[in-house]
Order: C-alpha cells, then structure tokens, then sequence
C-alpha cells in the first residue's frame, strides 16, 4: 500500500512540477508563430514613445505578447499595456485585486476587473485582436482575448469600426516615460499580425493551442498517475 501511494505522490508532483517551471521566454512552441520584436529595450522608441505596428484592418488579426519581470512586489497600481490608436483601443491596467482591462469602441469605454493577477519574477501577457468584416450587421466586430501566464483572463466582443489599431506600447497614453516603474521592473514585447504572411499568425486559436499544448501533462508523467491510480485499485480490490 505504502509502495503504491508513493508512486501516486511522484506522478502528481511530476504533473505539478511541470505547471510551475515554466520559462515564458522559452517553454512556449508556438507552433510556427514568428513573433516580430518591436524594439522597446533598445532605446530606439518612436515619437510619442509608442510603435507603429500598421493598420489592422476589417478582417486582420494580431497578437501582442509581453514579457514582464518584477524582481519584487508587483505594483497595483498603473498602465501596463495599450493598444490601439484614433478613436479608441485597449488598455491594460495593474489593480490591487488583480488585472483590469478598459475596451473603448463605438459603445464607449467598458472596464472590466478580472482575478488574474501578475507575481513576483517572470510572466507573459498575451492580447488577442480577430476583427471580422461583419458579424450580425456589424462592421469591424472584433473579439479581444487576453492571456496571462497561460490561462484566458479576459474575453471581450466589441465594435472598434472608427479605430485605427496602429499603436502599442507599455505604459500609459502610449508615452513610456508613463510607465510604472520602469526602472525596476523589465520587459520584452513583441507581435504577430495575419496580414504579414512571414508571421504565420491565423488568430486566437494559434494561441490557445500552444498554451494547451504546453499545460498538457507529458506522457511519462501520466502513466506513472495511471500506474499508481490502477496498482491502487488493485490493492484496495484484494483487501
């Protein structure tokens, strides 16, 4: 019995290990993603502080991903990512319960406070933009979705027809010299867009498959699970 419940107890830490080792710089296969830097670490920001990544159109879709370091207590407060650009966009903001997201299209400014919360040390931010022509009569329907150290912590339907989608940047009113404490804190953002055929990005889906595939517990760790779930069965079967 001893035997078997060890061999339980080194299957789940083995599925448990895996979940919280993660390297967002490198355990992620975006299977085939080309994520274009968008050069914020190396002192060659644009005027106003902010990239111009091009127009997304009616039916284009991006993708921002932001690694952020905190090397220590995670600020709940301030701007950590926005995007879009003339008529409205999307900002991402710190809060003490966690992250908020504010959507301002056509229907006006929407704020939603969600639980996923950022931690101490490295983690990865990804905002998703699938705009469609026309859904239900509506030009530039669009679907935010947004990720935060994998899991989906936002998902919103908006109406973005009057806005250009042509800048991003970390921090606030797309001005870096705005963002929250930069000198003690690091980050890497970068981008994929379906319009650029070298990015190989088709939209959302692409990434909750590569989150999907990289929450999926590895074979040698399910058998022993399996292994030691069955032998226990079994041992409880003859008692």
């Amino acid at each position: 019995m001893k035997r078997f419940c060890i061999v339980c107890l080194t299957a789940l830490a083995a599925l448990s290990a895996q979940a919280v080792t993660i390297d967002w710089n490198k355990d992620v296969d975006w299977g085939g993603i080309n994520w274009r830097g968008l050069g914020f670490m190396d002192g060659k920001e644009e005027s106003g502080f902010y990239r111009d990544i091009g127009h997304i159109g009616t039916t284009a879709k991006a993708a921002f991903r932001l690694n952020v370091r905190f090397p220590g207590t995670v600020p709940t407060a301030g701007c950590l990512l926005m995007a879009g650009g003339t008529g409205g966009g999307i900002k991402l903001s710190l809060a003490e319960n966690g992250l908020m997201a504010s959507f301002t299209d056509e229907r006006g400014t929407q704020t939603i406070a969600g639980s996923a919360k950022l931690e101490a040390g490295l983690n990865q931010v990804v905002l998703a933009i699938d705009r469609s022509t026309n859904v239900e009569g509506i030009a530039y329907h669009s679907v935010i979705s947004i990720f935060v150290n994998g899991e989906k912590a936002f998902s919103y339907e908006g109406y973005f027809g009057g806005v250009t989608f042509n800048k991003v940047t970390v921090g606030c009113d797309y001005d870096l010299r705005n963002a929250i404490g930069t000198s003690d804190w690091s980050y890497n953002l970068t981008y994929a867009k379906s319009t650029v055929k070298t990015d190989n990005y088709t939209g959302v889906g692409d990434i909750e498959k590569a989150y999907d595939a990289l929450f999926l517990p590895e074979p040698t760790a399910l058998g022993l699970l399996a292994l030691g779930v069955a032998g226990l069965a079994l041992r409880r079967k003859a008692a």
